[in-house]
């Protein structure tokens, strides 16, 4: 066998020798008629050739890794278009680390020979180049910026203000005055050096602005020019930007799409001498910024040394213009281009489209998404073979966000590429890669075999055996991963410990194993082969400051730092290694060194003053604490440090605290409940800004075992960076008459992984230990608004509610506002106590008004399911500073008005979407249609986004955006079509309805679109809805209409007829064959079809799908033929036609029995499952079904008794159940609806009579005679 495989060695070297000279000859060819092509670049090729020989030896049965590499660059050096190249040389650096150092730069010089056909693909290959030979201590990779043309000297100003681009778009800082200050986002600022800290040309300027969130920066560069230029300044940015060239505007992106390099490219026509250069850079709440730029000559050569350096502009900068124009060049232009190619391949335009991904990963409107579907449909009618086919689906597979959709792709590619080959491999570790990013046991496990099958077959794939050990780490099979990895034969081009990627795995599992003398050694030999990287020195650094090797520790530092200038980490890592040296002077000239870098960074501030801790500058520390905490107020820890500093004072809500809490309890005795409420109260203080701080003081008794779950553990929702919490104790008042004050906290987001919506809001939580029966859990704790400004402006509401799901003793809420303020109230309607201007002791409250409510035993709420929304349930109490409706309606239409923009895109999209409608009916339906289709549901509800949408020009731009944002995109857009539309606040049914006696912001938690034309409200987060199909969380919904200018309607939105949601079935049982067959026609309309097309949405998994949902009411159900009608049209009926077999249809002993719909039906667990109840029954929408059931029995048998007719008409519905015979068939037909919304609950008992009468019919039993057929 051994003889064997060397046999089948010698062969496959010496085809590819063969093939290696075939393709240098070829290569010295194209080379000749190439215009610029680089003979060293051949020369390289032949070297690859040289090892390559060696290397194809391991062959399909062994290493990938390089083969993987080389195929790559002969893709690039095939390539015949620029977007595809640019797709091929961004993959490049997945071999990084996977193959010797050799081999990779020899690659690597190789395929920068290929791109240089096309300047932005070289000067991506050139920049990984440099890197690697950097990583190798080759000097020659520093010089890349100056040999790229990159523009590395800038000063910077900012960050300035930018709420909701409002400082982009409107003329800031230098657009006023050239020379500083400004008025920043904390305090002045003015223009100050970058520091030559750029990644290979690319800054990322978050290491120097802080914060660069919702933030514009201005960056200048004066430029000297030796002879006239006539080239292009290539740009890349993270950020929306302008750029002006000596005062006059030259390019430009609206957008935040992420940072790309040479993404734009902007013509320049510039004489000798000295030039300006100036940017513009603005960030959102959840964006960041990032530059990149470089000047090119006319042939697309870059302007190698240019002389330029840092200063701040002398030319006025002239105006911006109100939309960026279009980059007619550039990287985005070249991958645009590609995948609009009609003679580009299926594989090219996918790889084009991941370069997009690539230049714009944060444009959330994912062009490279809609290449791919476009690639994919006409891949279903073309001729590629299953193998290209296999390798379009795989490259297309990242460019879809939804798991399931690749995992589909990868999954067919993986049927269709050839067994065992490179291909096979490929798809493999993507499709196990997808599995693990599944929660569920079995999608591990399946990873787990998938990645066992590809080393068994492939086992020389590094990349194959990589995956699967650190799957056996995460599980902690150390001792397995480390078996694996030892049987790895390395290279046939070099010794596997120099195979980094190798060597890093196995340290891992080295240290995890506890062999780290051998992790040491193989970690000096991992630091020789990667120089630039600088990976593991960090530890190196921390080992040497704890063994007290200080000289070390602050080499390493210092030489990190000059390696990787633009880290603020290294640089403090020097800092604090001076300092524990007792080198005090220099630790704080370094500091002053990254604070004048980046002087909005708060830890810079603290690391500054505990440096003047240790100087005993008291003064100093102070300064330093209180310049962190005006950057960073929100930072509780920070504060709490601070107010160290301060001297003690009087608290706003000390007078209101309950101290004797165990008297409380003793005063009233429990109940029968695990755990209650003995206090529930909040002080909330409003300063003059509308900002406001609450203390909450709750205290729960536990009652039996259990409650101690519930009392011990609490949440505080906070918004991040808005609000901060301030935990003052935990207390656990012992039965016995002790005090224990120990407790747990941790905070934790509330946006979750694959979730839709993104916010700041967080949670600090708070778990009491050493909890008994008996024991009384007391909390208190306050949340301060600490930002700069209140984004609310002058509005100030709160709702607070005074009922649990347990009895409380006291509750009470003070409010405590400004003296020249008029706040309107909503009582509670229970009993309770108003207290004006003074303190429960009856103290009067000096400097502020105050007005509190006090209620006392205060009875449980009692809940269900199906019930109405909180208000309907659970009393409040409701403030607001707005006199009525109106107020609220000019704040919020003041608030939004500038961002109701029409910008040329969606003047040519409505124009698009309605030519040749005829009326208002069609232009809203087309134009809904393309908003909720198109504009994909995301919340963004950072600050006052949570208020405010983002301007329509963005949302229609991102194509994303949460209900206000689709709201105002909807409304811009038809108004636009000549359809007069209005924002309407939303007041969703599971809220419940409020009595309106105070206005208040606080009230609404959505908002749609109105047309008063036609009287149709449109939500076009309903995705699956059509435009007259109104979601049922809005039926019957309280909503706000406002109208242009802020006049506002307060009205409630209508609800549905019962036909309007129907569900129609045509079912026929053929008992005459081997099994029962179900065959069948299902139409939905309304709500009923909403759910249809929200369940058959995966063409790939609608039969699944669907036979889930038939086993529903037969089980173990077999569908084995479906057609599906408008599912993937909104507004449309849903129609399924189907075949599927059942299990068993008749039922009992002997002859049997049939029930009238096949199966029991439980009505009442539906509809009316509890036997009383304590609140009122709500439905979603009214809605009605209607089945025909045929029943086709065959010979020898037939129907011996049926039930009785039944035909109910009611208020809240009708039922009729009839039988009736064709043939020798019996049909069944079954007619029920719901007419109502709301079943009040001293109607519940008969509504449950005719939901009742209902179930009955459902469960008579039809009794058969004879014996045909099956059962």
């Amino acid at each position: 066998m051994a003889r064997s495989m060397r046999q089948v060695v010698r062969t496959r070297r010496s085809a590819w020798r063969g093939a290696c000279k075939r393709d240098l000859r070829s290569s010295i060819e194209r080379a000749a008629m190439r215009v610029g092509t680089r003979v060293g670049a051949v020369v390289s090729g032949a070297l690859v050739c040289l090892w390559g020989a060696t290397a194809w030896a391991q062959s399909e049965a062994t290493s990938g890794d390089a083969q993987e590499l080389a195929r790559l660059v002969d893709a690039l050096e095939e390539a015949r278009f620029e977007g595809e190249a640019l797709g091929l040389a961004n993959r490049l650096e997945e071999a990084r680390g996977m193959v010797v150092p050799e081999v990779y730069q020899a690659e690597l010089e190789r395929a920068s020979g290929a791109a240089s056909r096309w300047p932005v693909v070289a000067f991506a290959v050139q920049r990984e180049l440099a890197r690697a030979r950097m990583e190798q201590g080759d000097e020659q990779g520093e010089t890349l910026a100056s040999e790229a043309g990159c523009l590395t000297r800038w000063s910077l100003v900012g960050p300035l203000e930018n709420p909701s681009m409002e400082g982009f778009y409107k003329e800031v800082g230098p657009q006023h005055e050239l020379s500083g200050p400004y008025e920043g986002r904390f305090g002045e600022v003015d223009w100050r050096e970058l520091a030559p800290a750029d990644y290979f040309c690319a800054f990322s300027l978050g290491s120097f602005v802080t914060p660069s969130t919702s933030a514009v920066v201005f960056l200048a560069s004066r430029v000297h020019l030796n002879e006239a230029l006539r080239g292009e300044l290539l740009v890349g940015a993270a950020g929306a930007y302008r750029v002006w060239i000596d005062g006059r505007e030259v390019g430009g992106d609206d957008g935040e799409r992420g940072a790309g390099l040479d993404v734009q490219s902007w013509p320049v026509r510039l004489s000798p001498g000295d030039h300006e250069v100036v940017v513009k850079l603005a960030s959102t709440g959840q964006g960041s910024l990032a530059w990149s730029a470089r000047l090119l000559d006319a042939g697309g050569q870059p302007l190698a040394g240019v002389e330029h350096r840092a200063e701040a502009p002398r030319v006025a900068l002239g105006p911006m213009r109100a939309s960026a124009p279009e980059a007619r060049a550039g990287a985005l232009y070249a991958v645009r281009e590609t995948t609009a190619s009609r003679r580009a391949s299926p594989l090219a335009k996918i790889r084009a489209a991941a370069a997009w991904q690539r230049l714009q990963p944060a444009d959330s409107a994912a062009p490279w998404r809609d290449v791919a579907r476009g690639v994919i449909a006409e891949l279903k009618g073309g001729a590629s073979s299953a193998a290209q086919e296999a390798e379009v689906l795989l490259e297309a597979a990242p460019l879809f966000e939804e798991r399931w959709r690749q995992v589909s792709l990868l999954e067919r590619a993986r049927e269709l590429a050839p067994a065992n080959a490179a291909l096979w491999e490929r798809v493999s570790l993507a499709l196990a890669a997808a599995y693990g990013e599944g929660s569920a046991r079995a999608e591990w496990q399946r990873q787990r075999t998938l990645l066992e099958e590809v080393v068994e077959a492939r086992p020389g794939s590094l990349k194959a055996l990589l995956t699967l050990a650190k799957l056996y780490e995460d599980r902690e099979l150390d001792g397995q991963a480390l078996r694996l990895l030892e049987s790895w034969q390395g290279p046939q081009e070099g010794d596997r410990e120099g195979v980094v990627a190798w060597a890093r795995a196995m340290i891992d599992v080295q240290q995890a194993t506890g062999d780290l003398r051998r992790s040491r050694e193989l970690r000096e030999r991992v630091l020789s082969q990667t120089q630039f990287s600088g990976a593991y020195r960090w530890d190196m650094m921390k080992e040497a400051l704890a063994e007290g090797e200080l000289d070390q520790a602050l080499t390493i530092a210092r030489e990190r730092w000059t390696t990787n200038p633009w880290s603020s980490a290294w640089g403090l890592q020097v800092a604090r290694a001076l300092q524990a040296s007792g080198e005090l002077e220099q630790a704080g000239e370094v500091l002053e060194t990254l604070i004048a870098r980046n002087p909005g960074e708060s830890s810079l501030w603290e690391r500054k003053a505990e440096l003047r801790l240790l100087q005993e500058d008291r003064a100093g520390v102070v300064e330093a604490m209180e310049q962190a905490l005006s950057l960073r107020p929100q930072d509780s820890a920070l504060r709490a440090r601070a107010e160290l500093m301060r001297p003690p004072g009087a608290n706003f809500y000390d007078a209101w605290i309950e101290e004797d809490v165990r008297a409380l309890a003793d005063a009233h005795p429990p109940g029968p409940h695990d755990y209650d409420i003995l206090i529930d109260q909040a002080v909330v203080e409003v300063g003059p800004t509308g900002l406001a701080r609450r203390f909450v003081q709750q205290v729960e008794r536990v009652i039996d075992a259990r409650g101690i779950q519930s009392a011990r553990q609490l949440g505080v929702s906070f918004q991040s960076g808005d609000e901060r919490v301030e935990v003052l104790g935990v207390r656990v008042h012992k039965a016995d008459g002790t005090l224990s004050e120990d407790y747990d906290a941790w905070r934790s987001g509330q946006a979750r992984k694959q979730s839709t919506t993104y916010n700041d809001r967080e949670q600090i939580n708070l778990r009491a230990s050493n909890v008994e029966v008996g024991d009384l859990v007391e909390y208190r704790y306050v949340v301060h608004q600490v930002a700069n400004e209140n984004f609310r402006g002058d509005y100030f509401g709160a709702v607070r509610y005074v009922q649990h799901g347990r009895p409380a003793a006291l509750v009470r809420y003070a409010l405590l506002y400004p003296e020249s303020w008029e706040l309107y109230f909503r009582p509670p309607a229970l009993a309770h106590e108003v207290r004006d201007g003074v303190t429960p002791a009856g103290e009067a409250v000096e400097g502020m008004k105050s007005r509190s409510f006090e209620l006392r035993e205060v009875p449980r709420v009692y809940t269900e399911h199906d019930q109405p929304g909180y208000t309907e349930i659970y009393d409040y109490i409701m403030v607001s500073n707005k006199a009525d409706y109106d107020a609220i309606g000019r704040w919020w239409w003041g608030l939004i008005e500038e961002q109701l923009v029409v910008d040329d895109a969606i003047r040519e999209e409505v124009r698009r979407l309605t030519s040749g409608l005829g009326n208002d009916e069609e232009k809203v339906e087309a134009i809904y249609d393309y908003v909720a289709r198109n504009t994909r549901y995301l919340h963004v509800g950072l600050g006052i986004h949570g208020w405010k949408p983002y301007r329509t020009s963005a949302v229609m731009q991102n194509r994303y955006g949460d209900c206000k944002d689709k709201a105002a995109l909807l409304k811009v857009m038809l108004e636009e079509a000549g359809v007069e539309a209005e924002m309407v606040l939303v007041r969703t049914r599971r809220l419940g309805e409020v009595d309106g006696s105070v206005a208040s912001m606080h009230v609404f938690n959505h908002a749609v679109t109105y047309v008063p034309g036609l009287d149709v409200f449109l939500d076009a987060t309903a995705e699956y809805n059509g435009a007259f199909e109104l979601t049922s969380m809005d039926q019957g919904a309280q909503a706000l209409i406002v109208e242009d200018g802020g006049q506002t309607r307060w009205v409630t939105m209508p609800i549905d007829a019962p036909e309007t949601n129907r569900l129609a079935q045509r079912l026929e049982i053929d008992l005459r064959g081997e099994r029962p067959v179900l065959r069948g026609e299902v139409e939905a309309v309304g709500s009923r079809a909403v759910r249809y097309r929200q369940l058959l949405e995966d063409p790939q998994r609608r039969d699944e799908a669907f036979e889930r949902e038939l086993a529903r009411r037969y089980p173990g159900i077999r569908l084995t033929r479906a057609e599906y009608e408008g599912i993937e049209t909104l507004g449309a009926p849903a129609k399924v036609r189907f075949e599927a077999e059942l299990g068993d249809v008749v039922r009992g002993e002997g002859e049997g029995y049939l029930y009238p719909l096949a199966s029991p039906e439980d009505a009442l667990g539906a509809y009316a499952a509890e036997g009383t109840r304590r609140q009122d029954r709500m439905f979603r929408v009214p809605f009605a079904e209607s089945t025909q059931m045929r029943y086709v029995l065959g010979q020898g048998r037939r129907v011996g008794r049926v039930p009785e007719d039944v035909e109910v008409r009611s208020k809240f519905g009708d039922l009729r159940v009839s039988y009736s015979t064709a043939g020798e068939d019996l049909v069944v037909e079954v007619d029920f609806s719901v007419k109502v919304q709301r079943v009040p609950v001293e109607e519940y008992e008969a509504f449950r009579a005719f939901v009742g009468e209902l179930h009955t019919a459902l469960n008579q039993t039809i009794r058969l005679v004879g014996e045909g057929g099956v059962r």
